[in-house]
């Protein structure tokens, strides 16, 4: 039975309870009386819970400047003598040692799940299953000839699965290096990786990824294919004299060919992770096993402060590509609470599905889901009666009176209106942690009333080891990002080309220093030196402030801020993040020109929406053509202008004209990175004329 249940039973029994007793002569009074009691019960049940939140932290001072230091630099306030964090248990300094501390912590419980079919439940490896498996394929990668160290790098080319993991622990067993690799690179990134690497052998999960490797000019040697070798890969490889090996051939050739381990030290390199950015060729982050290993001490610092975690006990679902370093810090993370990490099938359209199987406890995510979570349940609400409408918005403003107070919690007499949106995540969420790109302040709100668990934000990059800020458990404002890690500090420099000065405009680029920061790029020193100062100051490229909290804010990219013709100074990326908060808008591309006074937008619309509105206003025609309907557009300009005005903007940062586009910004299309970001040159060359176009009718 549910806790809400169980309140509405309470409810019910306490009152039939006293008008049973009660003599027929007083049933007056008995109902009254019932009332009273009923009421006291209900009193009691909404105010007994207590706020969940760091016993004795100040949230209004969540960070500190750093005591005999001149630059302004800020820890967090949690941090204790200003020493930064770099591990959190001495028996686990290295990823290698963090599975088996999560062995210990586990009593050697579920590892790695996976879905071998959809009809059947998820298939578990415990902890020390992985580690007999992963000495295997680490022998079997001895054995075909490459060295257990340091200077031994592995690649992977495969989506989220148990054998990328496997693979990974392994290289970890035996301190080689592993170098991701992923589709969305596009082929001549990829071309390049491998050449720059010299990779000999990749790890890839079907032959068509493999036959892609075969296109390149590399010097691969082996290809290792989880999943089916067809009759063309295979006879591809001959011609190429490569050898192709199944996964399961390399088990065998490791089991039979057993080494000992040779484990990493904490300033081993861990993994080269390549990033695209937005332009030029890709960049190969050197990443630590001290770099990820202080992250996860750093959240484990913080989680393990909170009585609802508990070792042994957590749950994960993989689905953000371990090719870039926030998820594979979230798998550290729960390893190093002993915690079960299950892999989503492979298909992002049965995420949910693989939610209500698994039920994780902890769950990362990008705001790209949070969004369409928030548009679906509103967009039901606003289609539903008027008493279950009513219903809601009752127990949404009661609910939303607990969060301030920083009460956290799913069995509260409110809750019952959100049990479905509860249960389509699992319903077991103790906190969800969002990451990669900003989330509207509105949509965060929302989620922390509705899922009853911790819904936080945080921060990173790659070259911080993927993560580097995050709000703490119990914090109630929205719009930043959190105090630093406890394994680094932050400060603020001007931007003299932006004419910002830290020390007048409480506003400048962040910088980010400590144990998470990477080594620099493999083999570009030029790049290496532009990110990374003398002093291993890692420069972001952000604007940022400090809050009234001490939490840091992030405005924009300085590469993205720039001037209007009058002077004013914009983020394009603080006004796209707030008209995202439209129901009508799915993706926005913020323009302007330093010899005009306004802004323009090209707004892709959200399809089902418009189509509403179709039907509302008696329109048939296909999206396309209703993208070029002059009262929809002035229909959507109109709803981001007073969002805008909403959230804050000043005049000269809201668009004052649009273009409707049918085709989502996509990787495929070349108009967002792999990271999901916009390549802003990109798009202003794509839309060139549509830009050209809004500017002339506006003069």
């Amino acid at each position: 039975m549910s806790s809400d249940d169980k309140n509405n039973n309470l409810l019910n029994q306490v009152t039939s309870s006293f008008l049973n007793s009660a003599p027929d002569v007083s049933k007056l009074y008995a109902i009254a009386g019932a009332a009273l009691v009923g009421g006291a019960v209900y009193y009691y049940m909404n105010n007994s819970a207590k706020p969940k939140r760091i016993a004795g932290f100040d949230y209004n001072n969540q960070t500190r400047e750093i005591q005999d230091r001149t630059d302004g630099a800020r820890i967090c306030a949690l941090t204790e003598n200003d020493k930064l964090i770099s591990h959190y248990y001495d028996d686990g300094k290295t990823i290698y040692e963090l599975m088996k501390k999560g062995q210990e912590l586990s009593n050697d419980g579920d590892y790695l799940g996976w879905k071998s079919d959809p009809k059947y439940p998820y298939k578990w490896l415990k902890y020390s299953e992985v580690a007999f498996l992963a000495e295997r394929i680490g022998s079997g990668f001895i054995h075909l000839g490459l060295e257990p160290s340091k200077d031994t790098f592995i690649g992977i080319y495969a989506k989220n699965r148990v054998e990328w993991s496997l693979t990974e622990i392994a290289s970890n067993t035996y301190s080689m290096v592993t170098v991701p690799l992923y589709d969305t690179l596009g082929s001549e990134a990829i071309n390049f990786i491998l050449v720059q690497t010299q990779l000999k052998l990749v790890v890839c999960d079907d032959s068509e990824k493999a036959l892609h490797l075969m296109n390149s000019k590399s010097n691969l040697e082996y290809i290792i294919i989880i999943d089916n070798i067809t009759d063309e890969a295979l006879n591809r490889a001959n011609e190429l004299n490569l050898r192709l090996l199944s996964f399961e051939e390399l088990k065998k050739i490791g089991k039979d060919n057993l080494k000992q381990p040779n484990p990493p030290k904490p300033d081993d390199l861990a993994t080269i992770c390549y990033t695209s950015g937005t332009t030029g060729t890709p960049k190969g982050a050197l990443i630590t096993h001290r770099n990820i290993v202080s992250i996860s001490a750093s959240m484990c610092s913080i989680l393990k402060r909170q009585q609802d975690i508990k070792d042994g006990q957590e749950r994960y679902l993989s689905y953000l590509p371990l090719a870039h370093m926030f998820e594979r810090v979230a798998q550290a993370t729960v390893t190093s609470l002993g915690g079960s990490i299950g892999f989503f099938q492979g298909d992002v359209k049965k995420l949910i599905n693989d939610l209500q199987e698994l039920k994780p406890t902890i769950f990362c995510t990008v705001p790209r889901l949070l969004n369409r979570i928030y548009s679906s349940v509103t967009e039901k609400i606003e289609k539903s009666s008027a008493l279950k409408k009513a219903i809601f918005k009752w127990a949404y403003a009661q609910k939303e009176k607990e969060v301030a107070r920083g009460i956290v919690r799913n069995d509260g007499i409110y809750d019952f209106a959100f049990k479905k949106i509860r249960e389509s995540l699992g319903g077991c969420c103790k906190m969800i942690i969002t990451g990669s790109a900003p989330i509207s302040p509105e949509i965060l709100h929302f989620l922390r009333v509705v899922t009853g668990c911790f819904v936080v934000e945080g921060y990173g990059a790659t070259e911080t080891g993927g993560a580097c800020s995050v709000q703490l458990p119990g914090e109630t404002s929205v719009g930043n990002i959190g105090p630093p890690f406890g394994c680094c500090m932050y400060k603020l420099i001007d931007v003299p080309e932006m004419n910002l000065v830290v020390s007048k405009d409480n506003r400048g680029e962040v910088c980010i220093y400590g144990h998470n920061v990477f080594k620099g790029y493999f083999k570009d020193e030029e790049k290496t030196k532009a990110a990374l100062d003398a002093d291993g100051w890692y420069h972001s490229g952000d604007i940022g402030m400090f809050d009234k909290n001490g939490c840091i804010k992030i405005v924009d990219r300085v590469k993205n801020i720039f001037k209007l013709q009058q002077g004013e100074y914009i983020a394009p990326e603080k006004i796209e993040n707030i008209y995202v908060r439209s129901k009508y808008v799915a993706q926005v591309f913020i323009y302007g020109n330093s010899l005009k006074s306004s802004l323009v937008s090209i707004i892709v619309p959200e399809e089902t929406v418009v189509y509403e509105w179709a039907k509302q206003n008696n329109v048939e025609a296909k999206f396309d053509d209703l993208c070029q309907h002059n009262e929809l557009k002035k229909t959507i300009l109109k709803d981001i202008n007073q969002i805008g005005k909403d959230g804050g903007l000043k005049g000269f940062e809201q668009a004052r004209d649009i273009h409707l586009h049918h085709e989502l910004f996509s990787i495929d299309n070349g108009l967002l990175t792999p990271t999901m970001k916009s390549k802003r040159n990109e798009l202003l060359a794509y839309f060139k004329d549509q830009i050209d176009h809004m500017y002339k009718s506006l003069d």
